[in-house]
């Protein structure tokens, strides 16, 4: 059935709609209608009494004759007696009929599950407050000091609503992808899902007045409270167990113990909201009443107000609801466990709910019979999605990350504090924008579900007080953002875990070298690629000057090495050697422009193998890193593009804030460097790259696409970690136990399974992308040298000549022919360490 039936046309501002007049049967009198603004169930009230009319002159009393009327007083008893006869048998008829009527227009079915004694009891406590409060109007009418006083002293401790309670800041929070596609609700600690919604834009529809008609029938035209509802629905829940077709509470009353919480069950609360909701209709319009109750009031599950409802119940806006949708929406408060549309018998109640609101407004003239009968033959369209309630909902390591990213920068850059943030993003009706590549992260998702990728050999791991745990980041070089992100192996269990990808330290190992030692080392003109540095046996511990320090993973030593090879074969040696050339202060320095910060960490030369004294994370490690693909620029990692507030008013933008660490030239000459990692031997030297198994990065198409790589060890094997990077993407990981409960070291087997998690990943998601260089700054050249003695090549190297880039005007850039293979006397371009005697 078309839905357009059942809309209004629209009005504006708080302009009440017509009032249909439902047609008569010819020869019965039209159905009467309320003027507006006028209760007719009161006649009017002049404020004086009529004159009393004369009493007739007294006559002289007679005498009662008992014996004549005798028989006149037998047959008005036996009369009295057919007629009380008759009235309980029709009050027992009524009764029948209104329990029948119950059960089948509705009365909800109560699961046996939710009748239990403190309900049943919390029943009879209701209705001995009810009682006890017609007990105070009474002796407040009877007794007359006493009870005036005691209502005097509870109306003068009442206060009215603060102006701010009418501000409603709980709401729930929307974090969405890069696409703008919502991937998480953030409803706080109270678990509210609630969306905010302006009256003017739902007073077309029906659902005010589907309120009223079952709430609250004379909202319109009462100050705040209505007694004679409040003695009726006294009086019908005592004679009747409890059950009434509405409650004593107002739109308004309801309104405040929404707004104030205050819903304790006792006659000076009472009381007060009585005088509360009076004074509350001369603080606000009977509209702002409405749109207060309309996002106050509790919908069922987690929901609060008619917005989030509508969305989740029909998947619609509240202002697109038709009568069917908002006479459902409007019963659903009274009971809202009894009437929830997530479960089948709560769907079965709801509708005969929603036949009790739609004759109700039939009752009231809201609308006419026809519309009532059409609305009752609609067939309502459930919402299919699958709804994530936050009470169960467990948050992705990277919802996680950005949740406490923006509460930081709310802190940093908005001045507020922790509590004060951490609410606002969890629910304070924030928009978060973020950079998630949601294909990206499924692919990453899946690696991670693949204990085939964490063990090559299950079984070795019986035993094993835990199992091998990763953490793994993308980021995005052009833009500095998050793309992706996961914390541990297989599905996430439960919030606030560990997340391996962010929040861990561990010594990086090696893949600390090109920004510890190897980029400051080019940046300063102390090295270039063709620089030659000596793996020997060294004694470089001043602690210990005569132990043979440092020595490398592999047996022995390799002798002469050019820088390229150096970071290809991940040599300790010639790093620790090229870091005392750069300084361990110098080097420091740099990387905490890169946001990895060791003012505070005693670590000296050992930095240059990566033995940090307090370790790092995959997503430091990999914003540093990002820096070498940007031209030498740093900027925080952000995983948000934008946070609005929920005025749509922007809080956060992320905006790249960039620090020059490297030239240009030095940068790309890194990157250039690193690129060797995943090749094979290159320039005759024999030598493999450690992430030769992953390869350089191809679409899927084969189509190559420059990509460099970096690896790390520490010792024992309790750390292995990759960085894989492209002209597009940063992607770093770590592979490793988390040593809770004793130290674990990695099988020999597994030592490589980080290279192939990160390397499988970053094929995926390059399989669409075009080939693509590093940008070249106009600042670079590029030259045939020998790798032997890192001078310029000659016919007589052979094999041993690569073509190496060089930052223009460098002094260490080779000028002279090589020495090695030709006659020219050219000495090897040793490292000044190694030039020494």
């Amino acid at each position: 059935m078309n839905e357009k039936n059942f809309q209004r046309p629209q009005s504006s501002g708080d302009v009440k709609k017509p009032t249909p007049v439902p047609s008569s049967p010819a020869g019965q009198k039209p159905v009467p209608q309320r003027a507006p603004g006028t209760n007719h169930s009161q006649a009017p009230v002049s404020g004086k009494r009529p004159p009393a009319k004369p009493s007739p002159a007294a006559a002289p009393r007679k005498a009662f004759d008992f014996t004549s009327a005798l028989p006149s007083l037998t047959e008005k008893r036996k009369a009295y007696d057919s007629e009380r006869n008759e009235r309980l048998r029709k009050r027992e008829l009524y009764r029948i009929k209104r329990s029948v009527r119950k059960r089948v227009s509705g009365k909800p079915d109560i699961p046996n599950s939710d009748i239990t004694v403190p309900g049943i009891l919390g029943k009879f406590a209701g209705k001995a407050a009810l009682l006890l409060i017609i007990i105070i109007l009474v002796s407040v009418i009877f007794v007359g000091g006493t009870g005036i006083g005691i209502l005097v002293g509870y109306i003068s401790t009442a206060t009215e609503i603060p102006n701010e309670l009418f501000t409603i800041t709980e709401q729930t929070s929307y974090i969405y992808d890069s696409n703008g596609t919502p991937i998480a609700t953030l409803t706080g600690t109270s678990n509210i899902n609630r969306e905010l919604v302006p009256y003017s834009e739902v007073s077309h529809t029906y659902i005010d007045e589907a309120f009223m008609a079952i709430e609250d029938r004379s909202f319109e035209t009462n100050i705040g409270i209505d007694p004679r509802r409040i003695i009726s629905a006294v009086v019908n829940t005592v004679t009747s167990s409890g059950d009434s077709s509405h409650g004593g509470s107002t739109i308004t009353q309801q309104t405040i113990k929404m707004l104030t919480g205050d819903d304790e069950v006792s006659y000076q609360r009472k009381v007060q909201e009585w005088y509360r909701a009076v004074k509350l209709t001369e603080q606000l319009s009977k509209s702002e009443i409405m749109s207060l109750y309309l996002n106050l009031v509790p919908m069922g599950n987690n929901y609060v107000g008619i917005q989030s409802a509508a969305k989740a119940y029909f998947g619609k806006e509240a202002s697109q609801l038709n009568l069917a949708e908002c006479a459902l929406l409007a019963g659903i408060p009274k009971s809202p466990s009894s009437y929830n549309p997530r479960t089948e018998l709560g769907r079965k109640n709801a509708q005969r709910r929603q036949r009790v609101v739609l004759q109700a407004m039939l009752d009231e003239n809201v609308i006419t019979a026809r519309q009532f009968e059409t609305a009752m033959n609609f067939e309502l369209v459930y919402n299919q999605e699958e709804v994530q309630l936050s009470g169960l909902y467990i948050n992705s390591y990277f919802e996680e990350y950005t949740i406490s990213q923006v509460t930081r920068d709310l802190m940093e850059k908005k001045g507020y504090s922790e509590n004060v943030a951490y609410k606002m993003v969890m629910n304070g009706g924030l928009q978060i924008y973020t950079s998630q590549d949601t294909v990206a992260q499924q692919s990453l998702d899946q690696i991670f579900l693949d204990e085939n990728m964490f063990q090559q050999n299950p079984a070795d791991y019986v035993n094993s007080p835990e199992l091998p745990e990763a953490g793994v980041v993308l980021l995005d070089n052009q833009n500095g953002t998050i793309v992706a992100m996961q914390g541990g192996f297989g599905p996430k269990r439960a919030n606030l875990v560990l997340n391996r990808a962010a929040n861990i330290r561990r010594s990086p190992g090696s893949s600390i070298k090109p920004l510890a030692v190897y980029g400051p080392g080019l940046e300063l003109d102390i090295l270039t690629g063709a620089t030659i540095i000596k793996d020997e046996k060294s004694y470089l511990d001043p602690q210990n000057p005569t132990a043979i320090w440092p020595t490398n993973a592999y047996n022995g030593f390799l002798g002469n090495m050019n820088v390229i090879d150096c970071v290809k074969r991940s040599n300790n040696v010639p790093a620790v050697k090229a870091l005392n050339e750069v300084g361990v202060a110098n080097a420091k320095y740099f990387l905490k422009q890169m946001g990895i910060d060791l003012t505070n960490d005693p670590v000296q030369l050992s930095l240059g193998t990566g033995g940090l004294t307090y370790g790092t994370s995959p997503l430091r490690l990999a914003n540093a890193f990002m820096t070498f693909p940007n031209g030498g620029l740093y900027s925080e990692a952000k995983s948000y593009t934008k946070v609005l507030d929920s005025n749509g008013t922007v809080l956060l933008e992320h905006k790249p804030d960039y620090t020059q660490v490297f030239d240009p030239e030095a940068a790309y000459m890194m990157t250039s460097i690193m690129e060797d990692v995943l090749l094979g031997s290159t320039g005759g030297t024999g030598h493999s790259g450690t992430a030769r198994a992953v390869g350089p990065i191809s679409n899927a198409e084969g189509q190559r696409i420059a990509s460099s790589a970096k690896t790390g060890t520490t010792n024992s094997y309790n750390d292995e970690w990759i960085v894989l990077q492209t002209p597009y993407y940063t992607s770093v990981g770590w592979y490793g136990f988390d040593n809770r409960i004793k130290q674990t070291y990695i099988p020999r087997k597994d030592l490589f399974n980080v290279h192939f998690i990160v390397g499988d990943f970053m094929k995926a998601v390059h399989a669409e992308k075009a080939p693509l260089d590093w940008v070249k700054p106009t600042g670079i050249i590029e030259l045939s040298v020998c790798t032997v003695s890192g001078q310029l090549a000659t016919s007589s190297c052979g094999g041993k000549v690569r073509t190496i880039p060089f930052k223009a005007g460098n002094p260490l850039t080779p000028t002279e022919p090589c020495g090695v293979h030709s006659k020219s006397g050219a000495p090897i371009n040793f490292i000044n360490t190694d030039r020494q005697p």
